[in-house]
């Protein structure tokens, strides 16, 4: 009887232990070891923080596990434990317009931030969560304890089903080409058209051999950084020559005469 009793409870939500409020550092805890073993299986070998790295040939893949600020937590009402999945490609043989400033997490491996990706993506959450303006690209903790397993479950189902197979597809230069060449908008490539789209572009062709399109495209991308900074001329004027614009101004322009010189 008293078992029939149980099962009746935990059937209409009685008698379950309740929703724990877990601090960020209990999240991370929780988190990392449901995941450890299927990220380091993936290759995943080096750690700072909350940042994973994959260091291969051409790339290093880079898994962030992002959580809200104090500040975002207090605004938003959103559990402190609240967290996404943030994960990215860093090309090694695209110029750093940053001048490695954010390459090097860990001394002398290119381990850079997931944000100075050249692709950015998020994980999605595939499960219902409490309170339902959450974004669909993050998770929280403050579940009871099946509800964690459950929440934790969701995320390493997200790393098999979405994540993991993202980063291993853009391995493929061509298919990363295709990421480049196609309509959609990415934070890391930036819009179809724009600066840094044809930035990636042309040193992705130059990597593959193809020194016209490498050079079509570096053009394109030359001509329109210039306009860029002819219509912001009054504000880049007191900006030190040394920053991300111009920086990646000199790269294009010193990548097209060393194509002209291949050229002769």
């Amino acid at each position: 009887m008293n078992n029939l009793i149980d099962s009746v409870k935990r059937t209409f939500g009685q008698g379950r232990s309740p929703a724990q409020q877990l601090t960020r550092a209990q999240a991370r805890k929780l988190i990392m070891k449901r995941i450890d073993p299927l990220i380091k299986q993936e290759g995943f070998v080096h750690r700072k923080g909350n940042n994973l790295w994959r260091i291969t040939e051409n790339k290093t893949d880079v898994i962030e596990l992002r959580f809200l600020t104090m500040e975002e937590h207090q605004q938003f009402k959103i559990p402190e434990s609240t967290f996404s999945i943030n994960y990215g490609c860093y090309y090694h043989f695209i110029p750093d317009i940053y001048q490695g400033k954010f390459v090097h997490q860990i001394p002398e491996l290119i381990t850079p931030r997931e944000v100075d990706c050249h692709y950015r993506d998020q994980a999605t959450r595939s499960i219902k969560q409490q309170p339902k303006k959450m974004d669909m690209s993050a998770w929280h903790l403050d579940e009871p304890e099946d509800g964690q397993q459950l929440v934790l479950d969701d995320v390493a189902t997200q790393l098999k089903a979405e994540v993991f197979p993202t980063l291993n597809r853009l391995k493929d230069l061509d298919q990363w080409l295709k990421v480049l060449e196609s309509e959609a908008p990415n934070l890391g490539t930036g819009n179809t058209n724009s600066v840094m789209r044809y930035f990636l572009l042309g040193f992705t062709y130059e990597k593959l051999g193809n020194n016209q399109q490498a050079k079509n495209y570096l053009i394109k991308a030359k001509g329109l950084s210039e306009n860029q900074n002819k219509k912001l001329a009054k504000h880049l004027a007191n900006v030190s020559p040394d920053a991300p614009l111009f920086t990646q101004a000199k790269i294009i322009n010193d990548a097209l005469t060393d194509l002209e010189k291949q050229a002769t």
